[in-house]
Formats: C-alpha cells, sequence, structure tokens
C-alpha cells in the first residue's frame, strides 16, 4: 500500500449511557450519513428525530441526490402526528425519500432502538428506561447483522404511511 493510498478506518465502539451521550451520538451519525439512514423505535422520540437540528440534518442527507433515503420504524404512530411536525413536514417534502412506517405486532421494538448510517455505523440501545447502548462506527461486519434485523422488521411493517393526513389538504 502506498502512503498516499487511504487506510481504511478501524471500528470503534463507544459506550451510550446518558441522554448527552446519545444526542451526541445521533448528531454525529447524522453527520457521517451519506446515501442512507434507518432508524425504529418504539415513537421515534427517544432518538429525538422530531427536533429541528435533527430533521435539518436528515434534510441533509436527503438532499445529497436522488439515490439517497431515509427509513424510520415505529411501533405506534401518535408521537409522529402530535410531536413530529418538522419531520412530518420532510416527509411531505421528500415523500420519494423518507418513509415511515409502523411495525407489526409480532415485531415491535417496544423501548430498543436502532440508528443506522450507509450499513456500516449504527447506534443500538437496550430496551431500558435510561439511554444505554452502543454506537459502533465502521464497524462493517456488525452493522450487517443490525441491518438484517432492521430489514426483516421493515419488510414486516408492511406500507408506508401517507406523508399527508387522509381527509386533508
Amino acid at each position: 500500500m502506498s502512503d498516499t493510498a487511504p487506510r481504511p478506518r478501524t471500528p470503534e465502539r463507544v459506550t451510550i449511557a446518558s441522554h448527552a451521550d446519545l444526542r451526541v451520538a445521533v448528531l454525529g451519525l447524522l453527520a457521517q450519513a451519506r446515501l442512507e439512514v434507518c432508524a425504529a423505535h418504539r415513537d421515534l422520540a427517544l432518538l429525538g428525530l422530531g427536533g429541528r437540528d435533527l430533521v435539518d440534518a436528515l434534510r441533509s442527507v436527503l438532499a445529497r441526490g436522488p439515490r439517497a433515503r431515509v427509513r424510520l420504524l415505529a411501533d405506534e404512530g401518535g408521537w409522529l402526528e402530535r410531536e413530529a411536525p418538522r419531520l412530518r413536514s420532510l416527509q411531505r417534502d421528500y415523500g420519494h425519500a423518507l418513509h415511515l412506517r409502523l411495525s407489526a405486532d409480532a415485531e415491535a421494538l417496544g423501548d430498543a432502538a436502532l440508528l443506522i448510517v450507509d450499513g456500516r455505523s449504527f447506534l443500538q440501545l437496550a430496551p431500558t428506561a435510561y439511554p444505554h447502548g452502543v454506537l459502533a462506527l465502521n464497524a462493517l461486519a456488525e452493522a450487517r447483522g443490525v441491518q438484517q434485523d432492521f430489514e426483516r422488521r421493515w419488510e414486516a411493517a408492511g406500507h408506508d404511511l401517507p406523508a399527508q393526513p387522509l381527509g386533508l389538504p
């Protein structure tokens, strides 16, 4: 290998043990995303995906080109409707690339959470009342298993939530 060739990044693991750690991890992962973001949680509130800065980060990913996509999976849609108007607006703006689904009953996530970017880095939180989990960066081998679990749940979920509530202009 020549001295000018870029070296592959080594996998890195960081423990998430607080809400502050979680926020930094989510923002960092979204900043790193190039083409794909996948997230799953009971209602997506824990990941903070309704906040302005996180919606702006998702918008940046989606604006990168026609191959960019964001897939969000939740067990229930109430929080999305009540507390995430910016996220729902982003879905209306990028309906071709931002997909929201409700998980099948048999595949419910509960309080566990996932955030995967570009199939190589991920955040995985255990189903506890307080954020506890791991952020794995450049962990392609590990990310494959996490991505496969997400894909199984995604396919079982069925169809996307409509970008515009039915019956409303």
